[in-house]
């Protein structure tokens, strides 16, 4: 039996009307509820700061949920980032920017991972927190790192968006030699 090394090519198939509801349903629960457990944090709020928190928990379990249902190729599934596919997006960038514009950028995988691995410590170690005291620093911690990587992820999407526009041609139906 001879096994290949190398990973099975997976075809993104643009997503359906459906499949970006649920995906913009998961955004707003998660940033809704991020948002609302970030600026409660204090004492003065802390009964609003836990319920945020474990909605936070639920809609990073929706998002697991989805992924698992989701087909091959769907935009559903959890991002699995690769650097080969990093490096040659980038290596194209420069010679070819906006047909590489065009396509989805790696960078996005490692940002959803980075995201969601984030929020996840985040809120797993408040509902920690919650039991063990002791763990409210590093709880705290972790929601700051996950803010800064939900802004990252946010800049990213409004940066690239920015690009590929930028770079496309004004006026597509005029073909210049």
């Amino acid at each position: 039996m001879t096994t290949d090394a190398r990973p099975a090519t997976t075809v993104r198939r643009p997503p359906s009307p459906g499949q970006l509801r649920l995906l913009r349903l998961f955004h707003a629960l998660m940033s809704g509820a991020f948002l609302t457990a970030y600026l409660t944090g204090g004492e003065d709020a802390y009964g609003i700061h836990v319920v945020a928190g474990y909605a936070v928990l639920g809609a990073l379990g929706f998002r697991l949920l989805m992924a698992l249902a989701a087909p091959r190729g769907s935009v559903l599934r959890l991002p699995r980032p690769s650097l080969s596919a990093l490096a040659a997006w980038l290596g194209r960038l420069p010679f070819a920017p906006s047909k590489t514009l065009a396509a989805r950028s790696p960078l996005h995988g490692f940002v959803g991972v980075a995201v969601l691995a984030g929020t996840a410590l985040a809120a797993s170690s408040g509902a920690i927190a919650d039991y063990l005291p002791r763990v409210e620093d590093l709880h705290e911690a972790l929601g700051e790192l996950a803010l800064f990587l939900a802004l990252f992820h946010g800049a990213l999407v409004f940066l690239l968006a920015g690009l590929k526009r930028a770079v496309r041609p004004s006026h597509p139906e005029i073909v210049t030699p």
